[in-house]
């Protein structure tokens, strides 16, 4: 764990709205910013973001936080990630605790012998007899130059059974980790890989984690494709092949292309189209499509023109479309690969074909559905179940009802009959999911709102309050208290209503220390991560006090920040007030329901209870109290 001194170092130094900026267009509104929400689509600005509070919050989609939950959301980054991107962007060195710094050399230990595992394999391609004659002559018979050869660290593995263990012995590297990698046997002391061209599966920063290996002496008892065993530092389901290649052209041309094999992606590096990647022999899975949405919202799927490639693509197109995604598809004619029509017809025509034939992929999936189904009824109606579900998938429901209206004319059905049935694949997926609620669809004119009842307004009041708490707590008031203090002694014989606020009130006072309140900065970075986002809804507001009314007008505005006490004093009396009236409305309701003179003479004392704390009131805040 990075250590708390460098989290509080890190956090002082970002500016939120110079990170956000790298990757949202912000426009100054008085002492905030507005943009366009990168995580909905939207054509007017409902982004907010405030340097003054460290925080970010859009009232279109409801995401809010701070300058690293922005990063998590938008980058997909882990919660240590982005802190040492942010550590690195702001030269931050980071530290860590003791334990956690036994865990980080034990973690680049495993990395510096996977980088010799990969730098052997690729030595045994390119200098051993054995590994020149099977592994190399393969290669280049495939077409594969000596640049991606080296750009992707090729390798062989050689047979015999101990020749990556003699050569970790030789150069006094660890067999140990070797086995704990997975790459030796530990019952038989042998090779893992042995007979395989070597195909090293690397992270991000270019580093090998794993390996996959080809065999080359045909065997009807060994696989064709292995994958190292999984480890600490390999996942197959969180890696895609050739990122670490793939990710800056990704970035630059705004798309992925997303193939089946290693050999496929080498393919399309030699045709010139670097921004792509494979996943690693596993079906598609969500870790690998928020992988991709890192770089890009655009993902173009390229697989075999065969039925059997085509449906095999298309069932794991539903987490690609429930990503957010936009996806395409690409598909070969015949039985072709990328690998195999780029060996028949070049680079250029490779290249030619993939940039010009790609197609959305619901229009896809439907022509393909429609022409499979025939004139069969029965095989129409299934086609029509099996576009639903892609179509439920899609997040977005503008571009959703785009696309249901494309299907309702493709395939001759009603809109209003395939949204019902889209509602009852999210019903049912919701079913599943318990929490869950699904976001209301906006209309053009706003409903109109009835006016708030008494609770309602306790509500309200409760909320105002919390917000002065959350961002002015630590603050001195005239009257010697802080703000945190002076709503601690006017709820002492009251307890908010809202079970959520109330909840929220008892964790910030938890967090107190010595009376005192943290501020808000270091106040929401303690919050437990269910109160973070509640907290963020509480105290964002969609507006900012312009600075034409000083700059422009020469009209002096009371900031809220030198305006909280007044606020304070006046929600106080509001709140005390609204409470007593909303226990005297429970309280006659008691009265009329009321069944025995024990019960009466209760609530007949309770009325005067309530009728001297409105004295009291009135007294205290010199007002009059009906």
């Amino acid at each position: 764990m990075i250590s708390s001194r460098t989290k509080e170092q890190v956090l002082a130094l970002a500016r939120i709205e110079e990170v956000i900026g790298q990757f949202v267009a912000l426009k100054k509104r008085g002492s905030s910013y507005i943009g366009l929400c990168p995580f909905h689509s939207e054509k007017t600005p409902s982004f907010h973001v405030s340097p003054q509070r460290g925080i970010f919050k859009c009232f279109g989609c409801g995401k809010g936080g701070d300058v690293i939950t922005f990063l998590m959301e938008h980058e997909r980054m882990a919660y240590p990630d982005a802190l040492r991107h942010l550590a690195a962007q702001y030269h931050v060195e980071l530290d860590f605790t003791p334990a956690d710094q036994d865990k980080k050399n034990e973690k680049e230990s495993l990395l510096i012998v996977l980088q010799f595992a990969q730098q052997h394999f690729h030595h045994n391609l390119l200098h051993t007899t054995e590994g020149m004659d099977l592994g190399l002559e393969y290669f280049r018979e495939r077409g594969i130059s000596d640049e991606i050869i080296r750009r992707f660290q090729l390798g062989y593995a050689c047979g015999g059974g101990h020749d990556l263990v003699d050569a970790a012995r030789k150069a006094h590297h660890s067999v140990e980790r070797l086995q704990q990698l997975g790459l030796i046997s530990e019952k038989s002391g042998n090779d893992f890989f042995q007979e395989r061209i070597i195909f090293p599966i690397q992270n991000l920063t270019g580093k090998p984690v794993g390996f996959a290996g080809r065999v080359m002496r045909n065997s009807q008892q060994a696989a064709k494709y292995i994958n190292s065993p999984e480890s600490e530092l390999f996942r197959k389901g969180q890696m895609l092949y050739g990122l670490s290649q793939a990710r800056d052209a990704i970035r630059k041309t705004n798309e992925c292309f997303l193939v089946e094999g290693y050999m496929d992606v080498l393919a399309l590096h030699l045709a010139g189209l670097e921004n792509v990647v494979a996943s690693c022999g596993t079906a598609l899975t969500e870790e690998q499509v928020k992988l991709m949405g890192r770089f890009t919202e655009n993902v173009t799927l390229i697989f075999d023109g065969d039925a059997a490639g085509l449906k095999a693509a298309l069932r794991g197109t539903e987490v690609l479309l429930s990503g957010g995604l936009q996806v395409r598809m690409v598909a070969l004619p015949g039985q072709h690969d990328p690998h195999s029509y780029y060996m028949q017809f070049g680079a250029d025509a490779l290249r030619e074909f993939v940039t010009r034939r790609k197609t959305d992929l619901i229009s896809f999936q439907a022509e393909l559905l429609l022409s499979e189904a025939g004139t069969d009824p029965l095989k129409k109606a299934e086609a029509i179940k099996q576009i639903v579900l892609s179509l439920a998938a899609i997040p977005d429901a503008i571009k959703r009802q785009v696309l249901v209206k494309h299907c309702s004319e493709r395939f001759g059905i009603s809109e209003s009959v395939l949204n019902q049935e889209i509602n009852a694949v999210l019903h049912r997926r919701l079913a599943r999911k318990a929490g869950y609620t699904l976001p209301q669809v906006s209309t053009n004119v706003a409903p109109r709102q009835a006016p708030l009842n008494d609770e309602q307004k306790l509500f309200e009041l409760e909320k105002a309050l919390l917000r002065l708490l959350l961002l002015y707590g630590d603050k001195p008031t005239a009257e010697g208290l802080t703000v945190a203090e002076l709503i601690d002694e006017a709820l002492r014989e009251v307890d908010f209503r809202h079970p959520q606020y109330r909840q929220m009130l008892k964790a910030v006072r938890k967090l107190r220390k010595g009376g005192i309140l943290p501020a808000w900065s270091d106040l929401y970075q303690q919050l437990e991560p269910d109160f973070q986002q509640q907290a963020l809804d509480i105290i964002a507001s969609p507006y900012s006090l312009s600075e034409n009314w000083e700059g422009r007008h020469n009209i002096s505005v009371l900031l809220p920040e030198n305006n909280f006490e007044e606020e304070l004093c006046s929600l106080l009396c509001h709140y005390e007030l609204a409470f007593l009236r909303h226990w005297e409305q429970e309280n006659n309701k008691e009265l009329k329901q009321a069944d025995t003179v024990e019960k009466q003479v209760q609530c007949q004392r309770v009325q005067l209870q309530i009728a001297e704390r409105k004295k009291a009131l009135a007294r205290r805040r010199g007002i009059v109290v009906l």
